[in-house]
């Protein structure tokens, strides 16, 4: 058993944008109903006249202020002490009106449960373990990396690059999907969940672009849970059978002490991405100043926290250094970072669009979610025994 603390809000999208429409608040609450339930509590003699039909479908997907106009007769007409609520959670943002005309990101949940699902924890300690690799071994592999990302070509970056440049050419895909199907992650369940307002902050303030409002699993919760991670010993001994010296080198690091190093090691590189010179004056220029703050006293925490406590950073909203081995090459191999940017590290891959960003201020933007009283940047979680 583990206990799972998170840091600052956790977002694990369903992918679905909830209508505003669905939701009804009332004082730092909110309730999300079902819109069937909802249209079938109208009275037939508002919700058939011929006016409000047609508004519904002239408006329903038109302006904010059309929508709006349009979702408040609606629910002006419904009595929500009637109605059963799928869940209710909290609601601390500055203009709750807003949501009935806005579209609310949903949090993965079962039933009115919010989660983080396995399969999040998984890849997040895929990568920390894929990053802490190829760092422990850097100065093996950087002389071959100019090779590897030439004839990468079209292909992208697989699961098996350490292997191949490591010399192994062949099944090295095959071999890291074999060996990520040793470790076993479990789902950890919350019990609070909130609704919080945000955006995507631009170069400058005039850049920002707004997002959804978003069902967040709460701050500085604490729940217990299963381990971060269980590892299959008996496949991983059959593999250690046939392993060649390569797979051998990988198979010898697969293991519960070094997989929590990677963890807390990769989130304490990826922090100080956050910590440059140029990250301080971004915070400041769009007042957020205090993100830095809190960027600078996370990273001491860590530091100073038991070998036995482990620290990731998960969900959406991360910025793309926390899905990657990117930082690392960027800060080791600079030039080839960038005369690669494109093909291999740009978070928009080889669009043409791609073509147009700077590498030295990638990634350019951060997503920051806050209520009446704090903001913050997505994802931290922090796990002991």
């Amino acid at each position: 058993m583990a206990i799972y603390k998170t840091i600052t809000p956790v977002h694990i999208g369903t992918g679905n944008e909830i209508p505003g429409f669905e939701y009804h608040w009332s004082g730092n609450r909110i309730s999300r109903y079902l819109a069937d339930n909802i249209l079938k509590s109208i009275p037939p003699r508002q919700l058939l006249n011929t006016r409000m039909l047609e508004d519904l479908a002239r408006y329903a997907g038109k302006t904010p202020e059309k929508k709006e106009a349009v979702y408040r007769q609606l629910q002006s007409f419904t009595d929500f002490g009637k109605l059963h609520p799928i869940y209710t959670c909290a609601l601390n943002v500055e203009y709750p009106d807003e949501i009935i005309y806005k579209n609310v990101s949903e949090q993965i949940k079962t039933l009115d449960t919010a989660y983080i699902p396995g399969s999040t924890l998984k890849g997040a300690v895929e990568n920390a373990f894929r990053y802490q690799l190829l760092k422990d071994h850097y100065d093996r592999i950087e002389p071959e990396l100019p090779q590897f990302l030439q004839e990468l070509g079209n292909r992208s970056v697989k699961e098996g690059f350490i292997l191949t440049l490591l010399g192994e050419r062949k099944g090295s895909d095959e071999f890291f999907r074999n060996l990520f199907g040793c470790l076993i992650c479990q789902d950890v369940p919350f019990r609070n969940m909130e609704v919080l307002q945000g955006c995507r902050l631009g170069k400058t303030e005039r850049n920002d672009i707004p997002i959804p409002y978003t069902e967040v699993i709460s701050p500085a919760q604490e729940t217990q849970g299963p381990a971060l991670f269980v590892l299959d010993e008996k496949k991983l001994e059959r593999m250690r059978e046939n392993a060649t010296a390569a797979q051998s080198l990988v198979l010898d690091s697969f293991n519960d002490s070094y997989l929590k190093k990677a963890c807390t090691s990769y989130t304490l590189d990826m922090l100080q991405s956050d910590l440059t010179p140029d990250m301080k004056r971004y915070f400041e220029d769009q007042g957020f100043e205090y993100l830095y703050a809190f960027c600078q006293d996370l990273k001491r925490k860590i530091e100073t926290s038991p070998e036995d406590t482990v620290y990731l950073r998960v969900g959406k909203y991360t910025n793309y250094f926390y899905k990657t081995v990117s930082w690392l090459v960027k800060t080791r191999s600079f030039r080839l970072y960038s005369e690669y940017f494109q093909q291999a590290f740009s978070p928009l891959g080889r669009s043409k669009k791609g073509a147009s960003l700077d590498p030295r201020k990638m990634p350019s933007t951060r997503t920051v979610l806050w209520n009446y009283d704090n903001a913050w940047l997505l994802g931290f979680l922090e796990i002991r025994p």
